[in-house]
This record gives C-alpha cells, structure tokens and sequence, in this order.
C-alpha cells in the first residue's frame, strides 16, 4: 500500500458510495449506516498519507502507524463487501456476482477496482487465512473460497458425531476463517477457539440442536462480529456466552425460544451491539430498561411474537435508533413518549398489531422525518381522532409504504391512511 494509493483513494470510494447509494435508494439505512463507516476508514487513510495527522499522532511510531493504515483499510474493504453482503438474497451464489448485478460496465469497473485494488491483511492474519486447509483434514465439513482474496468460509452439514466438529477445529489450526456455518445437526457445542483462535466473525446457525451454545464464553476483539441462529435448539439462551465477544455487532435470532428478554440479556450481551433482529422466538415480556444500555444500537427489530407492552423505559434515552420494528405482536397501545429522544429514528414498522388508534401526539410529529412508515393489518378506527392525518403534506406521503388502511367505521373500510382527505371527516366539528 503507498501513499500514491492512499491518496486516490477518496475519489475511487465517492464513485463507489454514489453508485451503491442509487442501487439502494429503497434501503436507505443500511446504506447510510455502512456509508459513515466506510467515510471515516477513509478519512483517517488521508490524515495519515498526507502526513498531516492530528496533535499527538506524531509521536506514534512508524510501525504503529502502518499497522492503524492497516486496520483502516480492512475497515474500508470490510465495509465495502458488507454492503453488497446485505443485498445477497443468496450469499453462497457468490458475493461479487450478486454485488455486481444491477450495475452497468462502468459502474462494474468502479466497483471491481474497489474491492481488488486494495490488496491487505488484518494486523492479525496470516497467509493461511487466504486459503482452505486440505479436504481430508475438515471431512465431512467443507470449506469455500467466495472469490480471490475474498471471505474463506468452513461450512458443516448434518453432523450428528459431538466430537468430530472439535477434532476439525483442532486439525487446521493452522488456518484462519472468516465465516463458520453449520446446518441440521446435533453438537454438544461450537468451539470457542473458532473466535480465538481461528478469528470467524461470522457465525451462522441452522436447525441444529445444541448443549450449550459454546464450550466456553468466546474472548475476541476482533470488528463487527455477526451472530445468527435460525432454529437454534438449545436449552436456554445463554447469554453470558456472548459477554466476551467485545464488537458483536449484530444478532439475528429466528425460530428459537426466548420467552423473555430480562437482566440476564441486559447483562451481558455487548453494549457495542448495532442490530438486534429476533424473529419467531415466542417472546411475551420485555423487562424494563432491557435495551436502556445499549446505546449503540441503531437497528431493533423484534416481530412474530407475543410482545404486549411497549415503554419509553425500555430503550437508551437518547437513542440512536434508526429502525424499530415491533411487526405482528399483540400491542394494542403505545405510550405518548415511546418515540421521544429518539432524532434519527426514520423506520417504523407496526404491522399486524391490535392497534385501533394512531395517537397524534406520537406520529403528527414523526411523519414527515420517516422513510418507512408501516401499520397495515391492525383493525384501525379512522373516526374523528384520526382526523390530523389530513393535515400532513401529501408529499410527505411519498415514500412511505404499506402505511396502513382504515378497518372502521363501514364506509371508509380499506381506504388507505394516505388518501384519507377533509371529505371524509365532514361530520367532526
């Protein structure tokens, strides 16, 4: 890496940013979260090529130094090929060809230059972590390679021996993945030195059942760590088994049992976590102050389950939430303050609830800062009180989808909110 490369850097990744940013105009917070990361990876690249670096950076010694550019760079390149992960409706077709898909030749070549230039390790690699170990050593596992200098992934299908996944993780220490995923199989556990040793920081998985989740609590530092378990069969949701993952940045937790989120979770899940999903895991009850401490997380989502109650309490005050979703739970209400303190907040979904009324004191305010607005399949009463909807801008209404359709009274039954107008609230005085 020279300082001619560093230099030309801001110019190729603008390009970069501008065409990604009119491919996922529709899934503008996602792009916009990636986007601020890769700036910054960038903006500390220039401040150190140009030599122009802040008070203090110069008594930071050389070697010191290239290993910051280092880590600057795997930010960047990370981030890039996050961003096109994100959009991967099939990630084993192959990252490159679903990233590319969509763009024209000159958009393709901007984007190949990006994620191939570049050529570095992380602080902590080693070459192995460019390969796959020998077939023989990971029977009846396999390993993938997406792409050159791309993502190394050791995947493992219909295990059902509890000592052959540790004795594979034992034979290739020697090498280092990037993504470890398993399907359909009964373990007694995954191997913590999969984080420690072999530095994964993605870990998926599927339909598999389980002791507990890790022989022992992981301890990695290592970035912008993924977590995701799709029918995970466990006996409890251990969370103090993620306590030692420093920079778990996202969980994704589907068809599993969780009847609760309480102390337990709030204790010892990272504060560094960004997206928390949960789907389909039969959760009844958030305690309070649950999420309070997480002050990092920008996206919420917890839908398909039995969630009644909602409170202002439950989130970090302020929040710098950008997406909340509560979709197809049992919430009949919310409380007036529910989305205050919260001034990046730009998606709510609500969808499927048992909600009857959208109070004006919480919504008038937050419609014309939202891109996604959604309480469609809730049984609403679009009497007088919903007659404020009249008054929003029309342009407001915009961009704003599956926002939601009138149950009662009889004449404006499946009306949507959004073609609500002063006629049919002729009869409020």
């Amino acid at each position: 890496m020279t300082v001619g490369d560093l230099t030309e850097t801001p110019s190729l990744i603008e390009k970069g940013l501008l065409i990604l940013e009119n491919r996922f105009q529709r899934r503008a917070y996602f792009f916009n979260k990636t986007r601020n990361k890769i700036l910054e990876a960038v903006g500390s690249l220039v401040v150190r090529a140009s030599h122009s670096r802040p008070e203090g950076l110069a008594r930071i010694s050389k070697a010191k130094r290239r290993k910051r550019v280092t880590r600057d760079m795997s930010t960047l390149k990370n981030s890039m090929l996050e961003l096109a992960a994100k959009f991967d409706d099939n990630y084993n077709t192959g990252l490159i060809k679903s990233f590319m898909f969509g763009l024209n030749k000159t958009e393709i070549k901007t984007m190949t230059d990006i994620l191939s230039r570049y050529k570095f390790r992380d602080s902590h690699a080693v070459v192995a972590t460019q390969s796959c170990p020998p077939e023989d050593s990971i029977t009846p596992c396999k390993c993938e390679k997406v792409c050159d200098d791309c993502r190394v992934s050791l995947k493992c299908n219909s295990l059902q021996d509890f000592g052959i996944l540790p004795q594979i993780i034992n034979r290739t220490n020697g090498y280092q993945y990037d993504t470890f995923e398993i399907k359909r199989s009964n373990i007694t556990n995954i191997p913590a030195s999969l984080f420690e040793t072999h530095r994964i920081t993605d870990l998926k998985i599927w339909s598999t059942a389980m002791i507990s989740l890790f022989d022992h609590p992981p301890s990695t530092d290592l970035p912008d760590v993924y977590i995701f378990l799709y029918e995970a069969a466990l006996p409890s949701m251990q969370w103090e088994m993620l306590s030692g993952i420093q920079n778990l940045g996202r969980l994704s937790i589907r068809h599993s049992m969780i009847p609760s989120f309480d102390t337990s979770f709030s204790n010892n899940v990272p504060k560094n976590l960004e997206e928390l999903v949960v789907y389909d895991c039969s959760t009844e009850t958030l305690e309070d102050h649950v999420f309070s401490s997480f002050e990092k997380l920008l996206e919420l989502r917890m839908d398909g389950m039995k969630i009644k109650v909602l409170k202002r309490s439950m989130f970090a005050s302020p929040a710098k939430l950008q997406l909340i979703s509560f979709s197809f739970n049992e919430i009949e209400s919310l409380p007036s303050d529910i989305f205050s303190n919260m001034p990046d907040l730009e998606n709510i979904y609500l969808r499927g609830n048992r909600l009857s009324q959208l109070d004006e004191s919480i919504f008038k305010p937050l419609l014309p800062r939202l891109e996604a607005f959604k309480v469609s399949e809730n049984p609403l009463m679009c009497g007088c009180n919903m007659r404020w909807i009249t008054e929003i801008e029309r342009s407001q209404w915009t961009n704003l989808y599956y926002v939601g359709d009138c149950e009662e009274p009889n004449e404006l039954k499946g009306k949507p909110l959004k073609d609500l107008d002063a006629d049919d609230f002729a009869q409020c005085s």
